[in-house]
């Protein structure tokens, strides 16, 4: 399912504009594509210590454990985010000259996927919690909200709409989840003190 969710775009700007851009745009995907490793670097360590606190009930170390986990793993990606936001047009100019005109589409799909890659480990205590259909429902949804974002926006603004659509859903499903944990367990996943200190 979630896989569909990351093709979904493709798959519908192939119904309206023709295989350059398709290309163009496939290129920017695979390029902020970049970003999870940072995040699911944290997935085998996360896990396993994650179980054993649920199983405990150790509600408070798990949310300090997530918080460090996120923490770390925005940190560690921050440098490339902040590179693909500004110089959009040097790792595209690597595909070749034609590829410069997904900058835009590089610069959202970044924002959007570095928001949802952040909530990565907040979406595996939602499935280690049992509650796996709660994770199922997420992302039936996400994929039809898409669908219909693409199926308008396309229209309107080619690669572009695109990305806005995929964006705004992947920042839709990160709040979602965010959200989702804070009320089934009473944890956190984000400490407003380290977002004071990026912001300073």
């Amino acid at each position: 399912v979630y896989n569909l969710m990351g093709n979904i775009d493709i798959f519908m700007l192939g119904l309206f504009v023709g295989s350059a851009d398709i290309g163009v745009y496939s290129v920017a995907v695979r390029i902020v594509a970049f970003i999870g490793i940072f995040y699911a670097a944290f997935l085998p360590i996360f896990q396993p210590l994650a179980a054993k606190m649920q199983d405990n009930q150790e509600t408070k170390r798990l949310s300090n454990l997530l918080q460090t986990c996120t923490k770390w793993s925005i940190s560690i990606s921050l440098p490339v985010l902040i590179s693909l936001l500004v110089i959009p047009e040097f790792f595209l100019s690597f595909f070749g000259q034609t590829f410069l005109q997904g900058a835009h589409c590089l610069q959202i799909l970044t924002i959007a996927l570095a928001l949802n890659y952040s909530t990565m480990l907040t979406a595996s205590v939602i499935i280690m919690s049992g509650k796996s259909q709660i994770s199922l429902y997420n992302n039936v949804s996400a994929i039809l909200v898409n669908a219909l974002l693409n199926f308008y926006l396309i229209r309107q603004f080619g690669i572009v709409g695109a990305a806005l659509s995929t964006g705004t859903t992947y920042i839709l499903l990160a709040f979602v989840r965010t959200i989702e944990v804070h009320k089934l367990f009473n944890i956190h996943d984000f400490q407003k003190e380290y977002w004071k200190q990026i912001a300073s």
